[in-house]
């Protein structure tokens, strides 16, 4: 009786989990095709704030809807559109869609019918698994498919290797643009722990150019900014929004006033008029008052130009429009804030100025100031980067031992520059136990939630669950089927915050390294919390009264409540599988949330825009959850294969989210040339070994020892194919030169790959996969747009260097004011002339009107498709 219930609720637990989730899945489905076209800036962000241009377009084919037409895109533009990491994130899932669709269908036509009749009295989804199986002899077909995935799942792993590869090699052997910085990033070496005595321009570049003769551009040590300075620019910025903030608000007014508008993709002349009594300027510029229609725009606001009243009433009235603020809260005077706001500006860059150059912030000479313990390197062509970066510089393992190539500026985090390798090390001790302690703490809750996935064996040892079930069967169901699996999901996304925090702590010296730091931990992370408490933890709980009664057991009662654990990560697969990514593709947050914030806070061209960007997506959480996918269809493809379709599912709809989401509203913050795939293949093998483990364990718990002789063989065999995966991180970390021959077009003996020829070919042979990646540079070489040699713009100077690698902080970067354009009365001029003043200080190119407008309404509109421009005022 007790078998009985238990396998009816875990049942229903799972058609109730089964029917909330599909319902939810096809509602959102089903409202995106329906707010698509409505809601451009939610589901067409990446296009309005980049252009046309960068995004791909499908073949002409009968495929209409958006989520399938992007599927048809080829691979090479999507790549030229958005970018390696893009296409990587869609390349993994959409391998791994075809990994467990190969696996999934003779498992369904041999597995699943030979578990149903295993006739071991089981039922509910508890028939479907390994555990229903009471003939040793049927046994053998389990054994047999073990063999079959390992050896799919190793031509699939090879597969993203190899994808990698080519990746990296068309990424690396690029020369870039300096639009995107990405020209300069492709020359620089990052070196830490550099020491004392070697802390000058002069002994870095004798060093580097001995490793290549005159390969050296530039040699670049950040000062360490002092707090006086840091203050200064933090103020300043402060004084500038607050600037930008007002002269917004002023136009603002303007417009509504006049009712005219003005064109932000279009520059007008204006003649001069006298200014308002309050401005400090003399003269500002007026337009003649005149009808006139415009085409409307893209960005959505009318910008035709009404009526206008007399010329009489304009300076009374900008008098009257102009914004005041008292200088101290409450008891200050009243002053006109354009003005008082413009001469702090102004003062404030002074005193940076001279403050700056007093300290040598601006020297270039290693003779004043602070300098870090880190160096820039840039050198002449991307090759000699990555040939540096494999030297042993110096004959003590941790001076200059740290050092990598491809450093992109904005990916620094300037505050780790200055910190030694001894900080490090205690700083990553701390850390260590912290994530530790965290682990322990996630673990003991996710305990004890899945405690309730499972209220049938609970309620065996705990009186009052049981009389809940008997009470309120309806909202059992609910409670074991959706609710676990929803507060794990919820409970896991927020480790990631604290761990990029920790790695940050820890002393990590790039964002983009952080991010792969991360993706590790949290896929470990998971693997502890979520697979381990849940197989082992779960099933001794449910198993109490056993082990109380006979403790040796406890190895029986894994092997018995092994199989039937897949019932939870079935359900959690649904809403990983099912919700996850129909609400990925929604955007409800953003749908509802985006035009709040544009009303709210985007009151200045500047935070409209911060309010326009589209929302960029960081791999380590989204591929570190997709590898817990991974591990747990491995896994339970033989105990449970009916756990295989619902992995299926998730990465087909993922495929197809991403397809969509990476043409259209993602952004990569920071490009790495899909480097992480490469760590994404090995995380598949950490599944595949728990997989072959614990097959290994229950036939062996079944004395089985034949069976479990050869599956120890088995796990040999992907131990050396891992041993074999790992030698391609040398032509993934850098560029090989037979590529860089390949590309300067230097002919080379080439030979086709033939099996048995040698060691690289008896791989290929077994691992059909890897034969793309054997021939790397080949792939690289037709990827790769630009020859590695011939520089296609020039290398900025040595000054330039110097600026772009300076710590924000110190305010070398002159900062610019962004305002919108008037259309009234010439109001953009004046204000402009107030804010240089005798242009002494503040030159008239730091104030900027590109691509901003107020129209009739007084809203501030932004023009589309210039975001990465805009970006950079």
């Amino acid at each position: 009786m007790t078998n009985s219930t238990t396998a009816d609720t875990s049942l229903s637990s799972f058609e109730s989990a089964l029917v909330f989730n599909a319902a939810v899945a096809a509602a959102f489905f089903i409202a995106f095709t329906i707010l698509r076209s409505r809601f451009p800036q939610t589901y067409s962000v990446r296009v309005l704030a980049l252009g046309k241009p960068r995004l791909p377009t499908p073949p002409v084919t009968k495929i209409t809807w958006p989520l399938l037409a992007t599927l048809t895109v080829s691979n090479d533009e999507f790549v030229e559109k958005c970018g390696q990491d893009a296409f990587a994130a869609v390349y993994y899932v959409r391998t791994m869609a075809y990994l467990f669709l190969t696996i999934g269908l003779p498992a369904t036509i041999f597995l699943l019918p030979i578990n149903i009749t295993g006739d071991n009295n089981l039922s509910g989804l508890n028939i479907l698994s390994y555990g229903n199986v009471a003939n040793e002899n049927k046994l053998w077909a389990h054994f047999l498919f073990t063999i079959y995935v390992v050896f799919v799942t190793l031509f699939y792993i090879f597969q993203i290797i190899a994808e990698t590869a080519r990746l990296r090699q068309s990424f690396q052997s690029s020369n870039g643009s300096n639009s995107d910085g990405s020209f300069v990033a492709a020359r620089t070496l990052l070196v830490r722990d550099v020491p004392e005595e070697w802390r000058n321009s002069e002994a870095l570049e004798r060093i580097f150019n001995r490793i290549s003769a005159g390969s050296v551009q530039a040699v670049i040590i950040p000062k360490k900014v002092p707090k006086a300075i840091s203050k200064i620019t933090a103020k300043q910025l402060k004084i500038r929004n607050n600037l930008e903030s007002a002269v917004s608000s002023y136009f603002s007014k303007l417009a509504k006033h006049f009712h005219m508008s003005a064109d932000p993709a279009k520059e007008e002349d204006s003649p001069v008029v006298p200014a308002p009594a309050s401005s400090s300027s003399e003269f500002i510029v007026a337009e003649q008052p005149q009808v006139s229609e415009q085409k409307p725009q893209e960005y959505g606001h009318s910008l035709r130009k009404q009526p206008t009243k007399p010329i009489s009433d304009s300076i009374e009235a900008q008098s009257k429009l102009r914004p005041k603020h008292k200088e101290t809260p409450l008891i200050g005077k009243t002053v006109d804030s354009i003005v008082a706001y413009s001469q702090e500006f102004r003062l404030l860059d002074y005193e940076g100025t001279k403050t700056r150059a007093s300290l040598g912030l601006t020297d270039d000479s290693n003779e004043t100031g602070v300098v870090a313990s880190s160096a820039f390197i840039v050198f002449k062509e991307p090759f000699q980067t990555h040939l540096a970066s494999r030297v042993t510089v110096h004959d003590a393992p941790t001076v200059m031992g740290t050092k990598i190539g491809y450093v992109d500026a904005k990916d620094v985090i300037w505050g780790n520059t200055s910190m030694n390798y001894f900080d490090r090390q205690w700083r990553s001790i701390v850390v260590s136990v912290i994530v530790i302690l965290m682990t322990i703490f996630w673990a003991a809750i996710v305990a004890f939630v899945l405690s309730f996935a499972d209220l049938d064996s609970l309620s065996q040892n705990v009186s009052f669950i049981k009389d809940f079930l008997n009470s309120e069967p309806a909202l059992a169901k609910i409670l074991s089927g959706v609710l676990p699996s929803v507060i794990i999901a919820v409970l896991l996304s927020l480790v990631p915050t604290f761990l990029r925090l920790f790695s940050v702590f820890s002393g990590s010296p790039l964002r983009s390294q952080t991010e792969q730091i991360v993706f590790s931990q949290y896929f470990t992370f998971q693997i502890v919390v979520v697979f381990v408490v849940n197989i082992i933890g779960s099933s001794i709980l449910a198993s109490l009264q056993n082990l109380e009664a006979n403790p040796s057991s406890v190895m029986n009662i894994l092997a018995e409540s092994v199989p039937k654990s897949a019932n939870f990560f079935i359900q959690y697969l649904l809403v990983l599988g099912l919700s996850s990514p129909s609400s990925e593709l929604l955007q409800i947050a953003k749908l509802i949330v985006g035009p709040i914030l544009a009303a709210l806070f985007g009151k200045t061209p500047r935070s409209l825009l911060n309010t326009k960007k589209p929302p960029q997506w960081f791999y380590a959480t989204a591929m570190a959850v997709h590898g817990l996918a991974v591990t747990i269809g491995l896994v339970y493809c033989i105990l449970a294969p009916i756990i295989i379709c619902f992995v299926a599912i998730y990465f087909v709809l993922y495929t197809v989210v991403y397809s969509y989401m990476m043409q259209y509203v993602y952004v990569m913050p920071r490009q790495t040339g899909g480097k992480f795939l490469y760590t994404a293949a090995h995380h598949i093998f950490i599944g595949l070994f728990i997989m072959e483990f614990v097959i290994l364990a229950l036939f062996i718990l079944s004395k089985n020892y034949v069976a479990g002789g050869l599956i120890l063989f088995v796990v040999f065999i992907s131990l050396w194919a891992q041993s074999q995966a790992r030698q391609f991180i040398s032509v993934i970390e850098t560029i090989p030169v037979k590529t860089i021959m390949d590309l300067e077009g230097t002919d080379l003996p080439q030979a086709p790959i033939k099996a048995g020829r040698d060691i690289n070919s008896v791989i290929a042979f077994m691992f059909p996969g890897l034969t793309k990646a054997l021939e790397f540079g080949v792939h690289a070489r037709k990827s790769a747009k630009i020859d590695a040699v011939e520089a296609p713009e020039a290398m900025p100077s040595v000054a330039e260097l110097r600026k772009l690698f300076a710590d924000p902080a110190a305010g070398l970067e002159a900062l610019s004011v962004w305002i919108p354009k008037s259309g009234v009365w010439g109001a953009s001029r004046g204000v402009e002339k107030e804010i240089i003043g005798d242009e002494k200080i503040i030159d008239t190119s730091r104030v900027v009107t590109l691509g901003a407008g107020v129209d009739v309404k007084g809203k501030i509109v932004i023009v589309d498709g210039m975001a990465d421009v805009l970006n950079t005022l």
